[in-house]
């Protein structure tokens, strides 16, 4: 899961998912800085029993999977980088 302005942009989501080869949660609180601030601080005068039980009221608004359309533009990319290696010569 995401935070921050990454979680605020579809494609940055999108370029994360096809990375990681895995759907990326995008927590309906984006702001997960100042949210874990504050669970750890309810964790700490009991508003919550345990981090399980903090982790359960998270809420995810929506989950970006890897496009495979995108996919196959990042092997291709990869590919590119890899032919690209050694172009260059010290000295």
């Amino acid at each position: 899961m995401f935070g921050g302005l990454v979680a605020a942009s579809d494609v940055l989501c999108q370029i994360q998912a096809v990375q990681l080869g895995r759907p990326v949660l995008r927590p309906e609180i984006i702001e997960t800085t100042g949210l874990g601030a504050g669970g750890l601080a309810g964790l700490g005068v009991g508003v919550w029993s345990s981090p399980d039980e903090l982790r359960a009221s998270r809420r995810i608004d929506r989950t970006v999977a890897p496009s495979p359309r995108v996919h196959a533009g990042h092997r291709q990319w990869h590919v590119a980088v890899e032919g690209a290696k050694g172009w260059a010569t010290e000295g």
